[in-house]
């Protein structure tokens, strides 16, 4: 049998039910998510703290980017945002960060279920209740491309608030991605444009060894 995980440290900073939470990939940090309306960015080693504020309804997904220093947030508010965390680590108040410190993404129709970016940190994939999946540029801040997987079962989902995308992930192998609602899709990416867009997102896929 594997061995037992053991708890290192506990934190309790959020005054309701938390949703999320994600590690930095190079550095010692977690954010969480909760049903507060915040976030919670966190140094577990020696427990300093930073709540990070600007969501109006629940927060529902949290990723880093890869490479660089933001991180990704959305909410059942509607939004997504981006932090800039240089300017959280260095700002005036080590326990509040706000608007100062974030950019507000909108162009949803419902609440955000999840978020991801790709390897190289330059695009963000969100997936949300409108049964959408939507992808930014980083840099620019605008949408690149709107997927509708779930096309034939829209009706039936819009009766249902809480019944959307809700997940996506991009495939780091095969030019490809998948997304989930009720049902499982994954997707194949054959136009010179999408593959395009897939070699930004993950890199030229490397053949499989025999």
């Amino acid at each position: 049998m594997p061995p037992a995980a053991v708890e290192v440290t506990a934190l309790k900073p959020h005054s309701d039910s938390v949703v999320c939470c994600t590690f930095a990939p190079d550095v010692d940090l977690c954010c969480s998510g909760s049903n507060d309306n915040s976030l919670i960015l966190w140094r577990v080693t020696d427990g300093w703290t930073c709540r990070l504020t600007g969501h109006t309804g629940w927060v529902t997904c949290c990723n880093f980017q890869p490479v660089g220093a933001l991180l990704a947030s959305g909410s059942a508010d509607e939004t997504l945002r981006l932090w800039d965390l240089y300017a959280v680590l260095t700002g005036d108040s080590s326990e509040v960060a706000g608007d100062e410190c974030s950019v507000e993404l909108k162009e949803y129709g419902g609440a955000i279920q999840a978020c991801a970016f790709s390897q190289s940190g330059a695009l963000l994939a969100s997936a949300s209740a409108d049964s959408h999946v939507r992808v930014w540029s980083v840099e620019t801040r605008t949408i690149t491309s709107v997927r509708t997987p779930w096309r034939s079962l829209r009706r039936v989902w819009q009766r249902r608030a809480d019944v959307g995308g809700r997940s996506c992930r991009y495939s780091a192998v095969t030019e490809g991605g998948c997304s989930a609602a009720p049902s499982h899709r994954r997707w194949r990416i054959s136009s010179s444009r999408a593959a395009e867009m897939a070699r930004s997102w993950c890199g030229t896929p490397k053949p499989h060894s025999a």
